[in-house]
């Protein structure tokens, strides 16, 4: 039977209100997914294709709400960390991430990560490529330790802070560039590299990043710093010969395991431009008979002078005497 020409506009009428009402609902299911989606999200349950290889947490600061990867769920040869999960941007690869994961070779960094945790890709023995972002400012320690594959290390302008150990025990690595962003780095952080070890046989001191003095590879008894220097990092560490080391005038840092292990050192005077004292700086100088430490020190680090018999002369009312109340420490004052 045929309808009139008002029925046949009743019918559509009706037709569109019912696809009207099934639309309505499911914009309403749509929004009440994305909900809860967002709500879960807070809580570390992804809902986009990296959830497939990714594990991670949910934190916030001044910028806003940011990633940090905590574990990966399926091993591959080509790690690419993307740049957000949900909208939400990742930062940061968190500790120990991708540790011994002998299948990866190569990994990207999303453009927003900024930060490379402690012994996120340690022991990744087959990594022979990083794709560095422009972002990326802190590399933790041991961070790439182990990956004795790796063929070079291009890091960019915005690194700033690379921690100890960070590429120790990279052994192909022939070529590493450190730009003059860098202010921190810690103590053997290229400890065991074709690199290092090619710069020792040419130069007597290394000086890296930001006037960062991270080795000395002479066997006098007696040594000057370079007056350019401003950082000591870990560049002494382990040295038997060095009795006496006269530091610069303008020396700002001294930084972790930046002496530890030179039994032979017998006496040290730290200026007062210095503030910081890293962690077991002077661990281990078992003859060290005398050290001074100049007034300006606001930090001194973790074990910073342990198993070290010195007599140690601080400033009245200082950081450094604080610090020795703290730790028990046998001081004088000077």
């Amino acid at each position: 039977m045929q309808l009139g020409c008002k029925g046949a506009c009743r019918a559509r009428t009706a037709e569109s209100g019912g696809l009207l009402r099934k639309i309505v609902l499911l914009a309403a299911l749509s929004a009440a997914l994305c909900a809860v989606a967002g709500c879960a999200a807070e809580f570390s349950a992804p809902f986009d294709l990296y959830s497939l290889h990714y594990q991670y947490k949910v934190a916030s600061d001044s910028d806003g709400r940011f990633i940090i990867l905590t574990g990966h769920k399926v091993s591959s040869t080509d790690i690419k960390i993307p740049d957000t999960i949900n909208g939400i941007p990742v930062r940061e690869v968190g500790k120990s991430v991708f540790a011994e994961d002998k299948q990866i070779r190569s990994v990207t960094f999303g453009k927003n990560v900024t930060t490379v945790g402690a012994n996120a890709f340690g022991g990744c023995s087959q990594l022979e490529r990083i794709a560095w972002n422009v972002s990326m400012s802190d590399i933790g320690a041991y961070a790439f330790r182990d990956c004795r594959l790796l063929e070079e290390v291009i890091l960019p302008e915005h690194v700033t802070s690379i921690g100890r150990g960070a590429f120790y025990n990279c052994k192909w690595t022939k070529k590493i560039t450190v730009p003059a962003t860098v202010r921190t780095i810690g103590g053997r952080a290229f400890g065991n590299t074709t690199w290092l070890n090619i710069k020792g046989g040419l130069q007597t001191f290394v000086v890296e990043g930001n006037r960062i003095l991270i080795a000395y590879n002479g066997c006098d008894p007696q040594v000057t710093v370079p007056d350019q220097v401003i950082c000591v990092a870990g560049a002494f560490a382990g040295n038997e010969d060095v009795q006496t080391v006269s530091l610069p005038a303008g020396l700002e840092r001294i930084g972790d395991m930046a002496f530890m292990g030179c039994r032979s050192l017998t006496e040290l005077t730290i200026p007062d431009s210095v503030t910081e004292i890293g962690d077991d700086a002077f661990y281990g100088c078992t003859s060290l008979q005398k050290l001074v430490i100049g007034h300006q020190i606001t930090r001194i680090g973790e074990n910073a002078f342990s198993y070290c018999g010195a007599q140690i002369f601080v400033e009245q009312g200082s950081a450094a005497e604080t610090y020795c109340k703290n730790h028990r420490i046998d001081y004088y004052s000077l």
